[in-house]
């Protein structure tokens, strides 16, 4: 489909189509903590509630697969934290049992996986393409594993149960019928319409005074081309030797000199001027001079670990609150006299959240009463999952989405957010951009690439380009009344949005 034709046209003519040809098939399932791709996936299986032994309680159990990779949404009575909690509730795992009668256990508060009831040799998650979210605490879950180290081929049947915590009253089957398909490969070239690209790194324990790690992290932080960048975890680092590295980086390839504002391990970076904001505890701000595209930046990296209701989850509420209420001030001109002037700019957060107990600091932000905010979902660059962090040797917690980004609602719109690791990039994708692939081994998270335009993105379908399959997907939310279709996110799907995607089609944006 090319431009020849009015964006009036090309809509009408997408809706013409949505209803002249048979619905298509649902969509697949995406391991990242949001469950509205599970819509229309019958339960495999049903269990009564109140029948566990503490508080991993099953309610229901369904699957999808996608060749011999087997997805699972588990639903549990209460809201818990499935990878860790108090040692006085027992264990929930489950069992997958291969025709050939091997097996496959994943033990979820021991944070092990096994083969064939051999519970001391423990599989490392990436042999089996784990991935589990969400981090935080939550009644649903969804998970994925590669069932081939088991021998399970395409068209065999599995069974599966739980054992421990809970069990259903009998395994369940489940055959492994559609074939595998291709990962998304999304460029991370900057768009037309670019306004602002922030990128985020938690890089590890002060990983840029390492100075095995330091070259491949500034590889990285080259790559992205970003105008903004934050960086979590940098103890012993200081504000000097980071403008340093990142002049003599060059990331823009201009010759900017780049300035860097510190609180503790927090840092943020800009080739634009930045005035430094007190955020509170474990959170870190600075307005952007960009002129006329004014952005305060937070960063953040609150309290680890724990679970819901221990002392640390209570830490990162209190954090999280803090935050708010200095938002809140600076809202207010409270900040200081040289901050009135940006008292109304749009809002960014990202960083390290370590939201591994409640979701309740993240709910927090995107109350109703708060400022405003949405939540936008970090895709990884390749593929469809949403993990920002994984344990070098892949044991004990499995991958997780520690990282997060939030921004001000209807004012900044992402072009995409997306999690880059070079591993899993081709020689021909490292090499146009300057990467070699073990760079992103430097840290055990992912660096964070946000591209925003301060006017809504026509990209909707998330390969990365604007293109009459954008219309396709638009058409077919707008017609259904979908809240996806609320380009301009002021609530409402209406002429507006028409409007607003069509404009932002004609401009390649």
């Amino acid at each position: 489909m090319s431009h020849d034709l009015s964006p009036s046209v090309l809509i009408a003519l997408s809706l013409a189509l949505a209803g002249a040809n048979p619905a298509p098939a649902g969509p697949p399932i995406d391991i990242n903590g949001v469950f509205d791709d599970w819509m229309g996936v019958a339960a495999l299986a049903t269990d009564p509630a109140g029948d566990s032994s503490g508080e991993l309680d099953v309610l229901a159990l369904r699957a999808s697969s996608e060749g011999t990779v087997l997805s699972l949404k588990l639903d549990l009575k209460n809201p818990v934290n499935l990878s860790t909690g108090s040692t006085a509730n027992a264990t929930l795992k489950l069992v997958v049992t291969a025709p050939s009668g091997r097996t496959l256990t994943i033990d979820f508060r021991a944070r092990k996986a096994y083969y064939d009831g051999q519970s001391g040799s423990v599989v490392p998650w990436p042999n089996i393409k784990f991935e589990c979210l969400p981090t935080a605490s939550s009644t649903s879950w969804e998970m994925r594993m590669d069932l081939s180290p088991i021998g399970v081929l395409v068209g065999q049947t599995v069974s599966m149960n739980f054992n421990t915590a809970d069990t259903l009253a009998s395994a369940v089957n489940y055959t492994l019928v559609d074939q595998a398909s291709d990962a998304a490969r999304r460029v991370i070239d900057q768009r037309p319409c670019t306004d602002l690209r922030i990128a985020s790194l938690n890089t590890e324990q002060t990983g840029l005074g390492d100075a095995v790690r330091r070259p491949k992290i500034l590889r990285l932080v080259d790559a992205v081309n970003a105008d903004v960048y934050c960086f979590q975890e940098e103890y012993s680092g200081n504000a000097t030797n980071l403008a340093t590295y990142l002049n003599t980086t060059d990331p823009l390839e201009n010759g900017a000199a780049w300035n860097v504002v510190r609180q503790t391990e927090l840092y943020i970076a800009s080739h634009y001027p930045l005035i430094p904001v007190a955020m509170g505890d474990q959170h870190f701000g600075a307005v952007v001079l960009n002129p006329g595209r004014e952005v305060l930046v937070i960063t953040n990296h609150p309290k680890c670990c724990g679970y819901q209701g221990t002392s640390e989850d209570v830490k990162r509420i209190t954090q999280a609150t803090d935050a708010i209420n200095n938002l809140a001030l600076f809202r207010a001109g409270q900040k200081g006299a040289n901050l009135v002037a940006y008292k109304d700019v749009p809002v960014v957060v990202v960083g390290d959240w370590n939201l591994v107990g409640s979701s309740t600091p993240l709910d927090l932000w995107l109350a109703p009463n708060a400022p405003d905010m949405k939540r936008d979902l970090v895709v990884n660059q390749i593929g469809d999952e949403a993990s920002t962090w994984a344990a070098h040797d892949g044991l004990d917690f499995w991958p997780g989405a520690l990282d997060l980004f939030i921004r001000s609602r209807g004012r900044l719109f992402p072009h995409w957010v997306v999690g880059l690791h070079t591993s899993e990039l081709t020689a021909a994708e490292l090499a146009d951009l300057g990467l070699q692939a073990g760079d992103s081994d430097a840290t055990d998270h992912r660096m964070i690439i946000a591209e925003l335009g301060l006017a809504p993105s026509a990209e909707f379908n998330g390969d990365g380009f604007v293109n009459g399959l954008d219309y396709d997907v638009f058409a077919s939310y707008f017609e259904a009344g979908d809240e996806q279709a609320d380009v301009n996110e002021d609530g409402f799907v209406n002429g507006l949005d028409y409007d607003q995607f069509a404009s932002a089609f004609e401009q390649g944006c």
